[in-house]
């Protein structure tokens, strides 16, 4: 397995086991080599708050159940970037040009955009769940480096 930028969705799938199109068993060979340390994935500053409020937000978890998630969520991620599992970048000046750039390119929505100029920046896939408006109009537009686990 190779290094790859990890979008928060595959990250919230995994961690809930989200039965929705088997997301959860789709995400497990990107996360699995993850936590296994044989792989790293690579994501903007931007995931920890995407997830939290995902988890937040996730109909198939009950109060108090989301935010418990959400915490959990938080904590592991911070675990992962302290032991060098998940390598978490900043949104400087540069990073953030490159985003607009892309979001107008690809008619992107923004935070999208922040993922596929990482992607773009270390010339690593994209694994995301957002098939119809992320994966499918960066395919239209040209860009190759997204894959959408099956």
């Amino acid at each position: 397995m190779t290094d790859f930028v990890l979008d928060s969705n595959v990250f919230v799938a995994d961690l809930i086991g989200r039965k929705e199109a088997n997301q959860g068993q789709r995400a497990k060979p990107y996360l699995d080599p993850v936590r296994a340390g044989v792989a790293k994935a690579h994501t903007p500053s931007i995931i920890i708050i995407e997830v939290c409020s995902a988890l937040a937000r996730e109909p198939s978890l009950k109060e108090p159940e989301r935010k418990v998630m959400a915490l959990r969520a938080q904590s592991l991620l911070r675990q992962f970037a302290e032991q060098g599992k998940i390598v978490v970048y900043q949104l400087e000046n540069t990073r953030l040009e490159q985003a607009a750039t892309m979001a107008m390119d690809y008619l992107l929505r923004s935070l999208d955009a922040i993922y596929v100029a990482l992607s773009d920046e270390l010339k690593l896939e994209l694994v995301t769940f957002d098939e119809n408006s992320l994966a499918e109009p960066l395919r239209r537009g040209g860009y190759t480096r997204v894959v959408v686990p099956t």
